[in-house]
């Protein structure tokens, strides 16, 4: 849905009811940022600019943030929500889920995802702390219930075949096939050619290696033939002092 910044024709009073408690913007404005970030991907400087040279906007880099985050959070809640996932649902009666963990930094908690596929709708994200079995079950339940709120029969799960996935998969959804993530099947199949490339790399560093020694040889020795082969300053000297005596131009 596109959403356009229209001038308010409300009064103070009014806009004060309609906005939410210490905004400097409307929602008019609040939709408008969500909609260039999530269905555009703009950058947050560059809706920040947008807002200030075309309607005279001024926003901060954090109030701009701080829309952004409230935004997705509410988009969230409605995708989880249950009278619209009904209305999702109301046709289908078998579901294909997924799931996969995401950790945005080394060292910090993963974000575990279950997102059902044949609509591409996230059912649910939660973090986890560790990816032990008992904390992995607790997605698993949950997207039970939710399949069972809405009379869906889960026909398959997708996932990177972690150890503790197939374990809850199988004691949670029996009987229900498994299949391996292709994305990770095709990473995974690319290992052993990466292992090769990066054993034919070490092995041309050494050879370069080698050939820069060598390259380090010839050089030297060719400063020192070029060296033998110069004149003595002496006589340099001496050839300059007679050209000036016979009147020749000696250029230094």
């Amino acid at each position: 849905m596109n959403f356009a910044i229209t001038e308010n024709s409300s009064s103070p009073e009014q806009e004060s009811g309609d906005a939410r408690p210490r905004w400097g913007i409307g929602w008019d404005v609040f939709c408008w940022i969500g909609q260039r970030r999530c269905s555009r991907h703009w950058s947050g400087p560059q809706i920040r600019h947008e807002l200030s040279d075309s309607y005279d906007i001024p926003l901060s880099d954090d109030a701009i943030e701080d829309h952004i985050a409230l935004y997705q959070n509410m988009v969230a809640a409605r995708h989880q929500d249950a009278h619209e996932m009904e209305n999702a649902y109301r046709d289908s009666q078998e579901v294909a889920l997924t799931i996969d963990g995401l950790q945005p930094e080394k060292g910090h908690e993963s974000l575990d995802v279950v997102r059902e596929v044949t609509r591409h709708r996230v059912w649910f994200a939660e973090p986890l702390l560790s990816g032990a079995t008992d904390e992995i079950r607790k997605l698993f339940v949950r997207a039970k219930e939710i399949a069972d709120k809405l009379n869906l029969q889960v026909v398959l799960w997708i996932s990177d075949k972690q150890d503790a996935f197939l374990k809850c998969i199988a004691e949670e959804f029996p009987d229900v096939p498994h299949r391996y993530c292709e994305n990770h099947f095709f990473r995974d199949l690319a290992k052993p050619v990466l292992e090769m490339d990066r054993t034919a790399k070490k092995k041309m560093r050494a050879t370069i290696r080698g050939l820069r020694a060598l390259e380090r040889e010839v050089l030297e020795a060719r400063r020192g033939a070029s060296d033998d082969t110069s004149p003595p300053a002496d006589d340099v000297d001496k050839t300059a002092t007679l050209a000036r005596e016979s009147g020749d131009v000696v250029l230094d």
